[in-house]
């Protein structure tokens, strides 16, 4: 999850140290609006007191420019692939099936892992988030907020089927989706909710019933690797050592950056 910031200074220091810059979100689905807020994420150069710290965040800074409706997420590039691999973060798999990162230098340096994706860790990621979605579907109180829950939860349970059967082929758009976004944002009130129990009442059996008898019988059989396969972590350690040295990371290297939201967090937790 996300750690939402205001404070400037910080933000002038991540952007300053930030390496790559990519669009995220809807606008990578085609299913952004006229009310969509733009999002981007930052990958950064960690600082030195960061690489130093103790802590190991999961979470990942989010700062909104309420006056540019601009949402920026920054992660340091460590981080950005831990959370990515590990199913914390499903935003940094998109970033790294988008345009923007496949035609980047960030992206050509990292296109000999992206073919070793397709794992149970991600897969079961989108099925979590999509079961979470669910459990707190009914807490949307406007009929967009329903309508771009129940997009979110039906998105992330295609994706996931998308990465298991057809990883070679994995597209962000889904021109289903789009079509269905059209057909919902025509219903208000108890007929757009009734379509929506349904909905919501079918995709948690289906949920349910593909990661226990396909995905996880996968797992068991061997037919899809938990993580990473090791000599593939094995070159992404290589690659981030070799970036690591290059003028590109050392030049945005902060000395100093506050890491106090994390420390709260560590404190108080995030609660979705």
């Amino acid at each position: 999850m996300n750690i939402h910031i205001t404070d400037s200074k910080l933000y002038n220091q991540l952007w300053s140290s930030t390496m790559f810059n990519m669009k995220m979100g809807s606008v990578l689905y085609g299913l952004s609006d006229k009310e969509s807020d733009t999002d981007f994420i930052a990958i950064t150069a960690p600082s030195i007191n960061q690489m130093n710290s103790f802590n190991k965040s999961i979470h990942q800074l989010q700062y909104k420019d309420e006056s540019h409706k601009v949402d920026y997420v920054f992660t340091d590039v460590y981080s950005f692939f831990w959370n990515l691999l590990n199913g914390d973060s499903t935003i940094n798999f998109e970033v790294v099936q988008s345009e923007d990162f496949k035609n980047s230098e960030f992206g050509r340096m990292f296109s000999e892992i992206t073919p070793g994706l397709r794992t149970y860790s991600i897969i079961v990621a989108y099925l979590g988030f999509a079961s979470r979605d669910i459990k707190y579907f009914w807490k949307e109180k406007t009929d967009r907020e329903k309508i771009k829950k129940l997009i979110h939860i039906e998105r992330g349970f295609s994706f996931a089927k998308q990465i298991f059967y057809d990883y070679e082929n994995f597209s962000l758009i889904d021109e289903n989706l789009i079509k269905r976004k059209e057909t919902l944002s025509a219903l208000t009130g108890n007929t757009l909710n009734d379509v929506c129990k349904s909905y919501i009442e079918s995709f948690s059996e289906e949920i349910k019933t593909f990661r226990q008898e396909v995905v996880n019988k996968a797992l068991e059989k061997k037919e899809l690797t938990r993580f990473l396969d090791v000599n593939s972590q094995k070159k992404l350690d290589e690659i981030l050592l070799h970036l690591s040295n290059m003028p590109l990371f050392l030049n945005k290297q902060e000395k100093y950056i506050d890491l106090e939201p994390y420390y709260l967090v560590n404190e108080n937790e995030l609660k979705y």
